[in-house]
């Protein structure tokens, strides 16, 4: 959850304003660990959810900024301690290390074409 917020802090401070604060919903952040970087398979539920974002707050790594009907809407600013908690050296790793996942999978998905076209 950290590099996801990370990501979305650095992303967001490039296209704003002057701040060094960024807001986010909830449904982005659990949308980029789902469908941009596959950190999680599914959903987590609403206990584990609310489980690690007050954690996250304890931390005065982000902070509830306005309650929406919705939770997923929920708007909350990530703070620039995230990029104490989550430094650019481990941006950088865990995106190379995502990186040679991903050609380790198209080559395997090379693989399995190359042997469905034998058949």
């Amino acid at each position: 959850m950290l590099i996801a917020l990370r990501v979305i802090y650095d992303e967001k401070r490039k296209t704003s304003s002057n701040s060094n604060r960024v807001q986010f919903k909830l449904n982005e952040l659990y949308n980029k660990m789902l469908h941009d970087f596959g950190l999680i398979d599914t959903m987590p539920s609403k206990t584990d959810r609310d489980s690690s974002i007050k954690m996250i707050e304890k931390y005065n790594i982000i902070v509830k900024a306005a309650v929406a009907e919705d939770e997923m809407d929920n708007v909350y600013v990530i703070m620039p301690s995230i990029t104490v908690a989550v430094s650019d050296e481990r941006i950088n790793m865990i995106y190379n290390q995502l990186k040679e996942e991903e050609l380790t999978d198209e080559e395997i998905d090379k693989n399995d074409a190359d042997e469905m076209a034998l058949l």
